[in-house]
């Protein structure tokens, strides 16, 4: 069959990070649970000779994820990371879990 779409989506999570050096530079694993926002439109049809099935999708589910990555402490106060993560949610009319994956590039400032 054939799917085609348009979504917006916002996200959040609460993660904990476990960093196993105790340096400037160390690996990570990161893991949390967080929400998933999707509002758009959803198409289907079997094949090139039926017409397209519309699906209006909104909604707000739990999300899950895990992640590995490097943080680089470039300043006593000043950070960067650079993360691989799976996140993982359930919408209400999909039949399987939705797994998302994401590179995320972080910089931060320790107060």
């Amino acid at each position: 069959g054939y799917a085609k779409g348009n979504f917006d989506a916002f996200m959040g999570s609460l993660n904990l990070d476990y960093y196993f050096l105790q340096n400037n530079f160390s690996p990570y694993i990161t893991g949390g649970v967080g929400f998933y926002n999707l509002s758009g439109r959803f198409s289907t049809k079997e094949d090139q000779a039926t017409d397209w099935d519309n699906y209006d999708v909104t909604g707000t589910t739990v999300s899950y994820n895990t992640g590995v990555g490097i943080r680089w402490d470039m300043t006593e106060r000043a950070f960067l990371k650079l993360e691989y993560n799976k996140t993982w949610t359930e919408f209400n009319e999909a039949e399987d879990w939705a797994e998302l994956t994401s590179t995320i590039v972080n910089l931060g400032v320790l107060f």
